[in-house]
């Protein structure tokens, strides 16, 4: 598969890619193709802003007096979404106001929700599936602090640029692109590492 994907950017006659990141990926698998453009991912401001969430007005769990962390990954390895399921033991036993809200589907989701139900922290933790983009937003709009959770190959971090357009802080870890994104906001969002204490510390 490497060969195939080599031949394919050293045949190029031009690559465009969405981050430094991914710039030294390719440049590390066709070392004397030409340097690829960079073009960052962008999101509809106009859609994702700071605003009202009214999709979740009467959703007391969520209440405008709660603390809501959120995360909207796919439910597989590469996310992290399971390391950060695997950290809210800790975190909720010493934040007891945190409400955690997770969208997305994938072929962990047994496997996360057998973890939320064994760690009996189920009615602190929500997982929403997949959700229109009209919730997403408000999820954003309502979340105290967003989550990526990536451990490794974030090319861009669509949901972090997301949840940063709606005025939320988003915590990231170093794996991918993200630090590109999270540094020029506050280094302090990095987590050092997708492992659960890493990200326990950096949320707290």
């Amino acid at each position: 598969l490497r060969a195939v994907e080599r031949a394919t950017v050293n045949g190029a006659a031009r690559s465009i890619v969405l981050s430094e990141f991914m710039s030294a990926e390719l440049r590390s698998l066709a070392p004397r193709s030409a340097r690829p453009d960079v073009i960052p991912g962008g999101v509809d401001t106009d859609f994702f802003s700071p605003g009202r969430p009214e999709s979740l007005a009467e959703d007391r769990w969520a209440g405008p007096d709660v603390r809501v962390l959120f995360c909207a990954r796919r439910l597989v390895p590469r996310t992290g979404v399971q390391n950060l399921v695997e950290a809210l033991p800790d975190l909720l036993a010493r934040e007891p106001d945190l409400r955690v809200a997770i969208a997305g589907i994938g072929f962990l989701a047994e496997r996360i929700a057998g973890l939320i139900a064994a760690s009996d922290i189920g009615d602190r933790v929500r997982l929403l599936g997949r959700i229109p983009d009209e919730q997403l937003r408000d999820w954003y709009r309502r979340a105290t602090l967003a989550v990526v959770p990536s451990s490794h190959l974030e090319g861009f971090g669509l949901s972090t640029a997301e949840a940063l357009a709606c005025g939320t802080p988003v915590v990231g870890t170093a794996a991918g692109a993200t630090p590109e994104l999270l540094e020029r906001v506050d280094p302090a969002l990095i987590a050092h590492d997708a492992s659960p204490p890493a990200l326990c510390t950096a949320i707290e």
